[in-house]
């Protein structure tokens, strides 16, 4: 699979409710071409906020083209803390102190691997919490994350997010096969 069909690999706007509107993922540090850890370079990314309610959902995809590559990312995913919290600590702000991070068990259905964990953290004295999914579906590895206000029920809760995202993969997936 080529960088090129990645770039349909997104939530676009239309995935969400009124109230959401589009920035730009380069303002969290999630511009395409970004390295990631171990040189994992983002091909496609998205970021939405509904700044009514100061919701964030944000996601990037990878290319894991080599087996040896998917079975280190799979064995990452088996340790959601250190793989999910290294993404974390990119995008929250240093300093931040992280009051509790849990894994989250009842999301790994995605992909053909998957984890999930949440945190919360207080940035600015304000309480935030954000949950985050990892997964791997073939070549691609994939990352999407919510973040609210620790206490809000968000409008757009982290296993939607990572369904539509994951069914947006298998649709490129799949426009790539011949």
């Amino acid at each position: 699979l080529t960088a090129g069909p990645l770039s349909v690999a997104v939530l676009t706007l239309d995935d969400f409710p009124a109230g959401f509107e589009e920035i730009s993922p380069a303002e969290l540090g999630l511009d395409e071409g970004a390295a990631l850890l171990e040189g994992l370079i983002i091909e496609s990314s998205f970021a939405f906020a509904n700044v009514d309610t100061f919701e964030f959902v944000f996601g990037f995809t990878l290319l894991i083209p080599t087996a040896l590559e998917q079975i280190g990312f799979d064995l990452a995913l088996s340790q959601p803390e250190f793989l999910l919290g290294s993404v974390a600590s990119g995008i929250v702000e240093e300093g931040t102190e992280i009051t509790e991070q849990v894994t989250l068990s009842d999301l790994d259905s995605f992909g053909e691997k998957s984890s999930g964990l949440a945190i919360a953290f207080t940035s600015e004295g304000i309480p935030f919490r954000m949950e985050m999914v990892a997964f791997r579906r073939e070549t691609i590895g994939a990352f999407v994350a919510t973040m609210y206000f620790d206490g809000d029920t968000p409008i757009v809760p982290i296993d939607e997010a990572a369904r539509m995202f994951d069914d947006r993969i298998m649709e490129a997936l799949s426009a790539d096969t011949p």
